[in-house]
């Protein structure tokens, strides 16, 4: 006789479904599930969408938050270290009072398409009937990712990415600074970052070789990969060893 799965879980693959009810029936793990966030709980990454967004103005008397050649210096980083890219896409924000930036995060976020519903019921179903704890680590900057948490419609245990200090100055309040917050939550950093914070994950989704260590270092996992894009490194290393795969 075939298991029967909540409804939370159908659509995924058989395989994922029987990884998820045994990791919410088990009590000898962290319970801990780790999610990434970008091309993993919504389609396209957000982060880089917001910083491009500042790069550009369509009124030729209203110039772009950030100059231009940010965007191509973006670009430019992530063909020679991906990492020191994301960082700087939070770091290229530096000067911009924390009010105004969140309340551009705001805008975006209340607006993105591309959240998945499939994703959002998966979490909560998590969380509520699966009693497991739930967190975002992403290599997006923090500010944007939990903001679009928000919208997305889910409630986490905690999220963390990439994020700079903030400086207090007068007359402005809260300014970004240019000092990144270490760990960078890329590679191993998210695994870091999460065992530092709250412990190792026993449940890894994810779905790019940016989650490969947090992958790795779980008992449980699904690589994610989306129909019509080509198979990225991640996923065929996840077939390889063999792990849980889902192209949505």
């Amino acid at each position: 006789m075939n298991p029967t799965y909540p409804d939370w879980l159908q659509g995924f693959p058989k395989r994922f479904q029987a990884d998820v009810m045994e990791a919410v029936q088990s009590k000898d793990h962290s319970r801990i599930v780790a999610f990434d966030a970008d091309r993993t709980l919504w389609k396209n990454d957000i982060g880089e969408f917001f910083m491009e967004l500042l790069t550009q103005s369509e009124d030729p008397d209203d110039p772009p938050v950030l100059d231009p050649k940010v965007w191509t210096t973006y670009e430019r980083m992530l063909k020679k270290d991906r990492n020191k890219a994301y960082g700087f896409a939070v770091q290229c924000m530096a000067g911009i009072e924390f009010a105004d930036l969140s309340s551009w995060i705001d805008l975006v976020a209340s607006k993105w398409p591309h959240y998945s519903p499939k994703m959002a019921d998966l979490i909560n179903g998590m969380r509520e009937e699966g009693d497991l704890k739930v967190y975002v680590v992403s290599s997006s900057c923090t500010w944007i990712v939990r903001r679009a948490l928000l919208y997305m419609g889910v409630d986490v245990d905690g999220a963390y990415g990439i994020e700079t200090e903030l400086d207090h100055v007068a007359g402005k309040g809260l300014v970004v600074s240019d000092r990144l917050v270490l760990p960078l939550t890329c590679n191993a950093g998210k695994v870091e970052t999460l065992d530092a914070n709250v412990g190792m994950a026993s449940f890894a989704i994810g779905d790019s070789m940016g989650d490969n260590e947090l992958l790795d270092a779980a008992r449980w996992r699904l690589v994610v990969g989306t129909k019509g894009e080509p198979e990225n490194d991640m996923m065929t290393l996840a077939r390889q060893r063999g792990w849980s795969t889902w192209v949505r």
